[in-house]
């Protein structure tokens, strides 16, 4: 089922990352890591859709996204950046994507943090991030999406490593096996990935190979 919404707000989170706020349509609802496909049409580009999760929470009075924009493809992302609030656009309802199966380690690249934050936001209020642990790589510090809400949740527990700077309060290099083994005492646990695909696939290979469960490994769509 389609609905047709209105844009709220929109404000840019980091130089490439926007948080749009869209209102939610009478009796819509969502579960904690489910996605949308929203399409808009732009005079210059036609109709373009993409898929997006939510990162709002299920109790809110409207509906979140944070959005990485890509002026240079000239699609979705960048159209909607340039979408004038009060203007209009179209969304699914809500499909799974991620789904929460318990304690256990979030590793994101970039704006592969998306699914994650409703759910880290959803275990704060519980009072129940204890043995939780978020590992988020970029490239550089200007790049981090709400680090100072992820830090406030998960203290120590939040980590951030720069493949491109070298930062105070971050690790420096890429995520690989010996980074892994350094961060994460117990492979026998829930690991939540998110990111390119790539890198998905070479993380899930490497948790593998230091003992994780493929069926503990979600990747999501």
């Amino acid at each position: 089922m389609e609905h047709i919404v209105k844009i709220l707000d929109k404000k840019w989170l980091t130089h490439n990352v926007m948080s749009v706020i869209l209102e939610k349509p009478n009796d819509y609802t969502f579960t904690i890591g489910q996605a949308i496909e929203l399409t808009i049409v732009n005079k210059g580009l036609g109709v373009k859709s993409a898929p997006f999760t939510l990162t709002s929470l299920p109790s809110w009075p409207n509906l979140e996204l944070m959005i990485k924009i890509y002026p240079e493809h000239q699609g979705v992302t960048w159209a909607l950046s340039q979408h004038a609030v009060n203007n209009r656009v179209c969304i699914t309802n809500a499909w799974d994507s991620y789904e929460y199966n318990g304690p256990g380690v979030f590793i994101a690249g970039g704006s592969g943090i998306t699914p994650f934050i409703p759910m880290i936001r959803d275990l704060n209020i519980k009072k129940a991030l204890n043995n939780h642990k978020l590992i988020h790589a970029n490239r550089n510090s200007k790049d981090v999406i709400v680090a100072e809400e992820l830090k406030n949740a998960l203290g120590k527990h939040y980590l951030n490593i720069l493949s491109r700077e070298r930062c105070p309060g971050h690790n420096f290099g890429r995520i690989d096996g010996n980074y892994l083994k350094q961060q994460i005492d117990d492979f026998d646990q829930n690991f939540y990935l998110c990111g390119p695909d790539a890198f998905s696939e070479r993380i899930q290979g490497s948790l593998i190979r230091l003992g994780a469960k493929k069926e503990k490994i979600q990747i999501g769509y």
